[in-house]
């Protein structure tokens, strides 16, 4: 398969991954705490991710003191956006 070919596989299984995502936390957000899902969406993304990276063997631990702040700081933006897409997301109506 050629990367093209991969790099669209890999868009529409996130794609389809996205929707999944938003559809459970629509459905789980009345019983659980926001908090809650914040957790478990977190670490199902970051286990997917990890597997992920490490199939395709790109996964580099190795970075700079510099980039580990990057990406601490982008982990934290990330937090932050995750939050309010969820918020948000539970509070709006399913459109039809």
């Amino acid at each position: 398969m050629s990367p093209n070919q991969t790099g669209a596989f890999l868009m529409m299984g996130a794609m389809a991954a996205f929707t999944c995502n938003d559809t459970l936390v629509k459905a789980v957000g009345g019983a659980l705490p926001l908090s809650q899902i914040l957790v478990l969406r977190g670490v199902m993304a970051s286990l997917l991710i990890f597997a992920l990276a490490r199939y395709q063997g790109s996964l580099r631990l190795k970075l700079s003191r510099r980039d580990w702040g990057l990406v601490a700081l982008r982990c934290a933006a990330e937090a932050g956006a995750t939050f309010f897409f969820l918020t948000a997301l539970m509070r709006m109506p399913i459109a039809i």
